[in-house]
């Protein structure tokens, strides 16, 4: 008997247990770009907002949160990959708690802070308007404890007017 060979959505790659796939920032995944690892069973693991926080879906729900032409990149390790699928497989449900919290932001510079919304705003002026969303990261990165934030908001809100007025 021969094992049936998974394949991911629209293509011709091979889905393996313990591949990663990314998607940048879109739609799907509001500020920041998203991550999950195919597990043993091959459906896609995951942590987002709300409780509990570990979720699990198919490919095709996966791809279907895109719209066409994003961008999702597979990553896949030539070691360990087997056990990490096993360990996410096995221990998802221990995951209780997504920090929404400005998405884990405080740890980074602040350079990369600025990088950061600034490609989120552009996302969101530029590629994918969404005022709410535009407004929101306004509001987060003013929020933040930075050096030079001023500069950045007057970019920020120059590009919010622009796009929405």
């Amino acid at each position: 008997m021969t094992k049936e060979i998974k394949r991911y959505p629209y293509s011709n790659i091979q889905m393996l247990p313990g591949d990663i796939l990314y998607s940048t920032i879109g739609r799907s995944t509001y500020y920041v770009g998203h991550i999950v690892i195919i597990g043993t069973d091959f459906l896609m693991k995951e942590s987002i907002p709300g409780k509990p926080s570990g979720h699990m879906l198919t490919a095709e729900q996966f791809w279907h949160r895109h719209r066409p032409g994003d961008k999702i990149t597979l990553l896949r390790s030539k070691v360990g990959a087997k056990e990490a699928a096993a360990w996410a497989t096995k221990n998802l449900h221990l995951v209780k708690y997504y920090d929404s919290n400005y998405y884990g932001l405080t740890e980074w510079s602040d350079e990369i802070h600025k990088q950061y919304f600034m490609y989120a705003i552009e996302e969101y002026t530029d590629k994918n308007p969404n005022e709410k969303k535009a407004k929101d990261i306004l509001k987060l990165f003013k929020d933040l404890d930075i050096e030079h934030k001023e500069d950045y908001i007057e970019i920020i809100e120059e590009k919010i007017r622009k796009t929405f007025n």
